[in-house]
């Protein structure tokens, strides 16, 4: 079994993102931006260690990506789904995390 963190919800409401989700995108933001979300998938991840289950922790990278790239423009729909060309870092991350656990 392998416990796979998610990738960071929307730091703000981007222009761009559809009207009737604006709402939605501000509870999302306040949410990523209060600490709360990296509460929720610490306490998760630190659980499945506890119990001894791998984790593939996608949310670390996404957090080391947003030093310098805007997360935000990285969701398709601007809030949480991560656009097509991002689900490579879960691809690679969920590979190697494989192969370490394999070794």
């Amino acid at each position: 079994m392998i416990f796979m963190t998610p990738n960071m919800l929307n730091t703000y409401v981007a222009g761009d993102t559809s009207e009737d989700l604006k709402e939605y995108a501000k509870v999302t933001a306040e949410y990523q931006n209060s600490g709360r979300m990296d509460d929720y998938i610490y306490s998760a991840v630190n659980l499945a260690e506890e119990m001894d289950i791998t984790v593939c922790d996608c949310y670390s990278q996404w957090k080391k990506l947003s030093e310098s790239e805007d997360v935000t423009m990285l969701l398709a729909n601007r809030i949480n789904h991560p656009t097509p060309e991002m689900h490579s870092l879960f691809a690679e991350k969920l590979y190697e995390t494989i192969m370490k656990e394999g070794n």
